[in-house]
């Protein structure tokens, strides 16, 4: 088995496309099958199930899959090991919801930029649960994510905080004035919240089981586009208190005194369990968690 022919075998099961693996290569399209065609021969089995619109990963090229991941990771770990340079140097490709990289990753990325100036971050948006996928393929080194419990079992984790979600309006609208706010006054109100985001469902989940069921909702991919609706007093958001933080300092929104339980949630740092951690990863890590302070 030749490391090239794993190589491209790697990036084709990344992107489950031969053309997209020929791009990031440099190969032409034809070399890139040829590589497979020959991988598959020597192992005698199929890696990728040819379909009508594109290619899947077969059980075997999982399985294959898995282990190239700890063959480079091997590669790479003697490499920096018995090198002579010392320079910490590498791309490292980080996976994050558009809220977290509105919000977070700027001065992370600040910091670390002024003590790695060598390494190259790749943020690639997440949203939902592709970050799963995409750590397990090997597409992202390292995820900041939201989750709704306070662990992580099936991948290598820290919690690096606890931020809270609250409800927000205009400062002049009239639940903004009340000293304390009902799932019941929320029936009639139009609520904007984010769509394929962890926190989304929150609210509404909470209400239907007050068996409040609410008239009119909106949902945006955007914190940022909820909250410029917000402030021409479309309706009531629902959003992290750290998007919202500044604009309700300079009184543009206003924060509901939500009546019920709080909404909480925690960010992580997350990456693939038995993942070697290079040194630029490291250093990535350790400025994420200094910068996100745990509440």
């Amino acid at each position: 088995m030749e490391l090239r022919q794993l190589q491209t075998f790697q990036v084709a099961a990344k992107h489950l496309s031969f053309s997209q693996a020929a791009a990031e290569l440099h190969y032409a399209q034809s070399s890139v099958s040829d590589q497979i065609q020959k991988l598959e021969k020597r192992l005698g089995v199929s890696l990728f199930e040819r379909l009508p619109r594109g290619i899947c990963l077969t059980a075997k090229g999982q399985q294959l899959l898995e282990y190239s991941h700890k063959i480079f990771d091997l590669i790479d770990e003697a490499w920096c090991t018995i090198s002579d340079t010392k320079a910490l140097t590498d791309t490292l490709h980080v996976g994050i919801p558009e809220t977290l990289c509105v919000y977070r990753l700027p001065q992370i990325l600040q910091v670390f930029h002024q003590q790695c100036p060598e390494v190259r971050v790749v943020a690639h948006m997440t949203s939902g649960d592709t970050w799963r996928k995409r750590l397990q393929e090997g597409a992202v080194d390292a995820v900041i994510e939201y989750n709704l419990t306070a662990q992580i079992s099936d991948f290598g984790a820290t919690s690096l905080t606890r931020e809270q979600v609250s409800l927000i309006a205009h400062p002049e609208h009239h639940l903004s004035q009340a000293p304390s706010v009902t799932p019941e006054d929320l029936h009639n109100e139009l609520l904007l919240l984010t769509e394929h985001c962890i926190y989304g469902p929150m609210l509404e989940q909470h209400l239907y089981a007050e068996g409040v069921y609410p008239k009119h909702t909106l949902e945006f991919h955007s914190a940022e586009a909820i909250k410029q609706c917000v402030m021409a007093k479309m309706g009531i958001g629902f959003l992290p208190d750290a998007t919202t933080a500044a604009d309700i300092a300079r009184g543009n929104l206003a924060r509901l005194a939500w009546e019920g339980p709080p909404f909480k949630l925690y960010i992580y740092l997350i990456w693939r369990k038995n993942k070697w951690i290079s040194p630029a990863l490291q250093a990535f890590f350790d400025v994420t968690r200094a910068h996100i302070d745990d509440g």
